[in-house]
């Protein structure tokens, strides 16, 4: 049965730089080519961003190869809507991270599971499944 799923900034970061870092159900769920992976460009925003600052340099060849590498591994990149920015927009304030609101709200328009390694997540008490403990 295939799934759809769409990968947390760490899980994406993980999985092209430390695959062991990941679980072996989540790096099984990422390799099945029955499985449809979707990255989004909220993930190329974050690195950029944390790489910039200097928190993540390690992130450096994920932004500048991101194309490539999503190509390579078959993933879909997810472009930013409208509507995931209004869904983002209406979440309450549990969680203040914009790249996290984004994504949560991707998932959620797109009905995509968002596959990330932790289980605090702000949601809509709504149908995002979060697949956790990558």
């Amino acid at each position: 049965m295939m799934a759809s799923y769409l990968l947390d900034t760490h899980t994406l970061l993980w999985w092209w730089v430390c695959p062991s870092s990941l679980s072996a159900n989540a790096r099984a769920q990422i390799a099945n080519k029955d499985n449809q992976i979707f990255i989004s460009l909220i993930n190329l925003w974050e690195l950029g961003i944390k790489y910039q600052k200097g928190k993540l340099p390690i992130a450096q060849k994920a932004v500048e190869w991101f194309e490539i590498l999503a190509k390579e591994d078959g993933f879909v990149i997810l472009s930013t809507k409208l509507i995931h920015a209004r869904t983002a927009s209406s979440y309450q304030q549990a969680h203040s991270d914009p790249f996290d609101r984004m994504l949560v709200a991707q998932a959620e328009c797109e009905r995509l599971i968002l596959s990330r390694p932790y289980q605090t997540l702000l949601t809509k008490q709504k149908t995002i499944l979060v697949q956790c403990k990558l």
